[in-house]
């Protein structure tokens, strides 16, 4: 996943939990996404897809439920998912992964992700600092054998950094090539440094890098960066100033077609010494303005999946579902009710070397009723959590 949930590239949070850690909750993720299975539309996650997300979430706590994204492969048949999963500094999930860190063999990968979230917390290291939220991206769609030991980690930036804020360009550079795989136990990749600044160079107007993330279980060296804010006409623009190698035409093609459907535009690029590799993502949004997925609706993604199809970028079946996931839902667990939010963040479509792909990245959050304007999920159906957050459902009690 990338690119949280990244989505991920990452999944921003929606409003009623952006400045603060989720509620807690109780026990094991994969019982409560038990629970829930019926919010899941087939198309998207089922069979050994559903499987292995389970087994993967395995070590998760349900607090990780507060708010997570899922991404979902758009022009591929089997119904599976990637994982991503937010970590605030001293919320819940940082807890359990510094505890849980610390009680793990040295150098065990346990013990580096402890470590991170850990100095996340403490806010100890510039990398911390600077930022507001890491997102945690698990691959868990394709059957990979072995699977990675961590998963990939992003960085979601404080403040919006631009090219032309002084003192900056040099210091996010810093941030994103040295001390972040520092941080997941990687060694430093001072040979990208000169790449994210060339990428901080380019940006104009509004744009600016709204998280960079590193993969530590894949095997190429490249550190992404997500650019947020961009203009139809400015993506194109910015891949032809960085030389991208990759097919402008084809994107520029995509963007002429998708531009009319779409709130915002995005590009995710990877760096991969002192230039960008040849793989680029551009970012489609039709939701909201800002980032506010929760807010979303189908009628807003309608035009944009339509023509996801006509392009033979999603089949049939997983447009249906993905236009089936936004909306609300009263959940009945042990702690009482929650609302089930459940949105699209943005799509993204995928060029390099072989045909475009698609990717979706969507978002579910458990909110108390109140948590924000249009939480009530009015007369929905309610879902009755009882396989997941029913009394003695879990060792540590209720959900």
């Amino acid at each position: 996943m990338h690119g949280c949930l990244s989505p991920v590239s990452p999944v921003a949070p929606p409003d009623a939990v952006a400045a603060a850690p989720p509620a807690p909750v109780r026990g094991s993720l994969a019982a409560l996404l038990t629970g829930l299975r019926a919010l899941y539309p087939p198309a998207l996650l089922s069979g050994a897809g559903w499987d292995r997300l389970l087994a993967g979430c395995g070590a998760l706590p349900a607090v990780v439920a507060g708010y997570m994204g899922f991404e979902f492969r758009l022009g591929r048949a089997e119904p599976a998912a990637d994982l991503c999963a937010a970590l605030y500094p001293g919320g819940p999930l940082a807890a359990h992964l510094a505890a849980r860190g610390r009680a793990a063999p040295r150098g065990s990968p346990e013990a580096l992700l402890g470590s991170f979230a850990a100095a996340f917390t403490a806010r100890e290291a510039p990398w911390a600092r600077r930022t507001w939220l890491a997102l945690l991206e698990y691959d868990l769609a394709r059957a990979v054998s072995p699977a990675p030991a961590l998963p990939g980690v992003f960085l979601s930036f404080r403040e919006p950094p631009r090219s032309r804020a002084e003192g900056r360009v040099a210091d996010l550079a810093d941030v994103v090539a040295e001390g972040l795989p520092a941080a997941v136990g990687l060694p430093a990749f001072p040979e990208a440094r000169r790449g994210v600044e060339r990428v901080l160079g380019a940006l104009r107007g509004r744009a600016h890098v709204i998280n960079a993330g590193v993969f530590r279980g894949r095997p190429a060296r490249t550190l992404r960066v997500v650019v947020a804010d961009l203009g139809v006409s400015d993506v194109t623009d910015l891949l032809g100033s960085l030389s991208w190698r990759g097919p402008l035409a084809a994107v520029r093609g995509l963007l002429a077609e998708f531009g009319p459907a779409c709130t915002g535009v995005g590009l995710s690029v990877d760096v991969a010494g002192a230039g960008i590799g040849p793989r680029a993502g551009v970012e489609l949004f039709a939701g909201p303005p800002g980032g506010a997925w929760a807010a979303g609706s189908r009628r807003d993604w309608e035009p944009l999946v339509d023509r996801l199809v006509a392009r033979r970028l999603c089949s049939p079946a997983k447009a249906s579902g993905l236009l089936a996931w936004t909306g609300r839902q009263r959940v009945f667990t042990a702690a009482g009710v929650r609302i089930a939010c459940r949105g699209v963040n943005h799509v993204k479509v995928s060029f390099g070397a072989g045909p475009p792909s698609a990717k979706a990245y969507a978002g579910l959050a458990l909110l108390p009723p109140k948590a924000g304007p249009g939480s009530s999920a009015g007369a929905a159906p309610a879902l009755s959590v009882s396989g997941a957050s029913g009394r003695g459902s879990s060792p540590n009690g209720p959900v």
